[in-house]
């Protein structure tokens, strides 16, 4: 839950109208952010021998489920129903 919080203070900075020169460094802060995950994933994956596909496959299902429901809010909101 950390990370989804810090992530949205990340995005929300970035979004925010703010001059250019200080879009940079929130900028940074999520490129960082995704090098360290990156960084972890890879050795999570190249020392603690984890099977590959296996991890592409549980970290599908955490995409291909939020995918899911923002498909089922957009049709749901289309079909006239209440937000």
């Amino acid at each position: 839950m950390l990370n989804f919080f810090w992530l949205k203070l990340m995005i929300d900075s970035i979004m925010r109208n703010a001059p250019p020169v200080k879009v940079f460094y929130p900028a940074l802060k999520y490129l960082l952010r995704l090098g360290l995950i990156a960084t972890a994933t890879y050795v999570i994956i190249k020392f603690k021998r984890i099977h590959l596909i296996g991890f592409v496959l549980g970290f599908s299902a955490v995409v291909a489920g939020v995918m899911l429901e923002s498909f089922y809010q957009i049709f749901k909101r289309k079909g006239g129903g209440e937000i």
